[in-house]
């Protein structure tokens, strides 16, 4: 037998991935306390490359799988993959099921692959800030982003904001960005600010026209948030 992969650290990050997504994520969370009591899974898991965090990778890795069009019943748990609402019976032996038998596979995702979700909606709390500097400063903008991924936070300027009543941004956008506001109304540019330059940096930079490093994004991002 070959060695385990996993240590308590493992079983201690399963645990808290369940109670910080809850019910926001209810397939994430069953699986995760179900996964703590699996030596098998544990050991799949485990495998990640230091610093990026098992439950992340081996549920993109499973996702990832049948977002290509493995063939499996735990489809019918993704909504995003079977199109209907996920089933209310317990997922686990159908998750670990397909985690057993496509192991080789989500082993070598795990262990090559890294968490690199690029949420563009965090463009709705950028904007704000920008402003500040835009409004104070009339001059071109100059953006670089540190772990930029796919660098799609690198192009807020073509995008549309709704803050409730208030808009912003290009009319004709396809990507809509909306938001609840608390407090104060944010400052928001008096135009889109003009780009000078725009530089993304990563190790491991995504490819947009790259097919399979897009099903990757799309696989990180969790069942029952597919607006993301």
């Amino acid at each position: 037998m070959p060695p385990r992969t996993y240590d308590e650290l493992t079983v201690k990050q399963f645990r808290a991935f369940a109670d910080a997504v809850g019910e926001e994520v209810p397939l994430y969370s069953r699986l995760c306390l179900s996964i703590i009591a699996d030596k098998d899974l544990l050991d799949l898991a485990g495998g990640a490359q230091p610093g990026q965090p098992p439950p992340n990778m081996i549920f993109a890795a499973v996702h990832y799988l049948l977002r290509s069009g493995v063939d499996h019943p735990l489809a019918a748990w993704y909504q995003g993959v079977a199109g209907s609402p996920p089933l209310e019976t317990d997922p686990y032996p159908l998750f670990r099921d397909f985690c057993l038998s496509h192991r080789d596979v989500i082993a070598g995702l795990i262990r090559n692959r890294r968490t690199q979700t690029n949420e563009v909606a965090r463009c709705l709390a950028l904007v704000p800030a920008l402003a500040v500097i835009a409004n104070r400063d009339d001059r071109p903008v100059s953006l670089v982003e540190i772990g930029a991924s796919a660098g799609l936070l690198l192009t807020f300027d073509r995008y549309r904001y709704a803050y409730e009543s208030r808009t912003w941004g290009r009319a004709d956008s396809p990507v809509v960005l909306t938001t609840e506001l608390r407090g104060h109304d944010p400052p928001l540019p008096a135009s889109v600010p003009n780009v000078a330059t725009r530089l993304g940096i990563d190790l491991y930079p995504v490819d947009i026209t790259n097919e399979d490093d897009v099903r990757w994004l799309d696989a990180l991002v969790w069942p029952g948030h597919e607006e993301r």
